[in-house]
């Protein structure tokens, strides 16, 4: 199987992320039969700003793939709270290891990730041995291209260029920041978010 972790903060999960994961699904050069959402616990960058409880982030990832009607879409656990331990970053090398672990040796595994987040690869726990464990499926951004992605490698690492593919064919320009700038502006979500995360949203009061 060739399986793809699309890791981050989800929060909250939106159509921009659905549109990343349709089209590596559909990019040629994968041939992913899965792609795995796996919003973490506590992302070692964020570790000071203020994130919605993982239960109900994970809830709208739950709730948009159901919406999204795609059973090759598959929302993880990976990452979650574990009872009686405290909250601590998560690495994703530690994540692809953990995984890798339960693979047969012919499946590949991809790592999806947007280029803005790519271009601090170098400020990553382990990054080279990250490269070599896994693909990486560089998500561009408007003004972006495989240079930047591959301007952000040490020069120790060039080797490991052949590991990483930019994915070009997005194009929702959408953010956690339109997301909260819509909700305190009373602006309907549906262009933002799944129909279900936008009730879901409403419902529990979140962003406010």
């Amino acid at each position: 199987m060739n399986i793809a972790l699309f890791g981050g903060t989800f929060d909250p999960i939106h159509l921009g992320h659905i549109a990343v994961a349709r089209a590596a699904m559909a990019d040629p050069r994968f041939h992913l039969d899965q792609v795995r959402f796996v919003p973490a616990e506590l992302p070692p960058f964020k570790q000071n700003e203020h994130i919605t409880p993982f239960d109900q982030r994970f809830a709208m990832i739950a709730l948009a793939l159901q919406e999204a009607a795609e059973p090759r879409f598959v929302a993880s656990r990976m990452e979650a709270p574990v009872a009686g331990r405290a909250a601590a970053p998560n690495y994703s090398i530690q994540t692809v290891r953990r995984f890798k672990a339960s693979l047969k040796p012919e499946d590949k595994l991809f790592f999806i990730a947007g280029i803005d987040a790519f271009q601090d690869i170098a400020k990553w726990r382990e990054p080279d041995a990250l490269l070599r464990e896994c693909r990486f499926i560089a998500v561009s951004r408007p003004g972006y291209s495989m240079g930047n992605a591959l301007a952000a490698l040490p020069a120790s690492f060039m080797e490991l260029r052949a590991n990483i593919f930019l994915l070009e064919s997005v194009h929702a320009d959408i953010s956690s920041t339109r997301i909260r700038e819509a909700i305190h502006a009373g602006a309907p979500l549906n262009a933002l978010v799944p129909n279900s995360v936008a009730d879901y949203i409403l419902q529990h009061g979140l962003y406010h």
